[in-house]
């Protein structure tokens, strides 16, 4: 009678790697964004959009929140090597 439910190691796997959690229902913040809109929304490329979108799962807070702060070090990082202005005599 060892199940995979009733099993003790069944309960320990889970534990140990739960499932995401998704919706299907495109108002939940667990209904995980499609690429081009992602993409289109936050103004990034391809590369760096995916990289957000697999790391940070299906909450959309979570993928708003991590695009934004990408973009502020983006732009940090821009103005960080960007060469003096030229002083006018």
């Amino acid at each position: 009678m060892s199940s995979r439910i009733t099993s003790r190691w069944y309960w320990i796997n889970e534990m140990a790697m739960p499932k995401p959690k998704t919706s299907r229902d495109p108002t939940s913040d667990l209904c995980p964004y499609n690429l081009a809109f992602f993409m289109e929304k936050h103004g990034l490329s391809k590369d760096a959009a995916e990289v957000i979108l697999h790391t940070n799962g299906p909450s959309r807070a979570r993928c708003d929140y991590a695009a934004e702060a990408f973009l502020r070090f983006k732009h940090m990082l821009e103005a960080r090597t960007k060469p003096p202005a030229p002083s006018i005599k």
